[in-house]
């Protein structure tokens, strides 16, 4: 299984699974080359691969991009499953973006509580 974290904007996958944020999916989606150096294997999770998120401006444009939906296509043949871990759907057009690029989905809803005032 893999798990990509697309959420550009405030992405945290790599701070979830302890991993350096250096190449992440927006490396991968410029340049197809990056995918044997962002693709993690976790020793700690078995059957589990992570692609971290990077900052990245356009990021809607870069997810909904004919070089996205190549790089989800070879992945598909080497992965049984990838997840997507897009930001809130009502916050960015990037998770209805990545909507098409799915075979099946699924919303999971789960709020990060923060420490200060509210």
């Amino acid at each position: 299984m893999l798990l990509i974290d697309t959420d550009m904007r405030r992405h945290n996958l790599h701070k979830v699974f302890s991993l350096d944020n250096l190449i992440g999916i927006s490396d991968m989606v410029v340049d197809h080359s990056n995918t044997a150096q962002a693709v993690r294997t976790l020793t700690h999770v078995p059957n589990l691969s992570v692609v971290t998120a990077d900052p990245f401006a356009q990021s809607s444009e870069l997810l909904g991009s004919n070089s996205m939906r190549t790089l989800i296509a070879s992945l598909r043949e080497r992965y049984d499953r990838i997840i997507l871990d897009s930001p809130p759907l009502m916050a960015f057009s990037d998770s209805l973006v990545l909507s098409r690029l799915a075979m099946e989905w699924s919303m999971w809803y789960g709020r990060h509580d923060r420490k200060g005032p509210h």
